[in-house]
């Protein structure tokens, strides 16, 4: 993401990633499905009651199988989450995200 000229924060629990998102407003959250507190889908929540849906990609991951991914998914409102993708992140998953982050903001200073 750094490469793509993308500035990175981390955080380890969902909280901390609230937290840290009233501070440095991201333009892409990428949250595990299993956090130590809560689940990314609650994370994701939070955030778009906060913040609104448009002006940001909420992309969850998750080492669960396709099918239980695809299961889901069919319980996720659209709105909610951009994309629901199986781990490991790949380096044309994570072209994607730049291509959709360029298409949603031109000029994206950080994530």
């Amino acid at each position: 993401m750094r490469h793509h000229g993308l500035d990175v924060s981390i955080a380890t629990s969902g909280v901390d990633a609230l937290k840290m998102a009233e501070e440095c407003n991201p333009v892409l959250v990428l949250c595990d499905l299993a956090l130590p507190d809560m689940t990314g889908l609650d994370v994701v929540q939070a955030l778009r009651a906060r913040r609104g849906a448009n002006d940001w990609l909420a992309v969850i991951f998750s080492a669960m199988s396709a099918s239980d991914l695809r299961e889901i998914e069919g319980h996720i409102k659209p709105s909610h989450v951009t994309l629901l993708l199986p781990k490991p992140l790949t380096s044309p998953m994570l072209s994607d995200l730049i291509a959709r982050l360029e298409a949603l903001r031109p000029s994206v200073g950080s994530a």
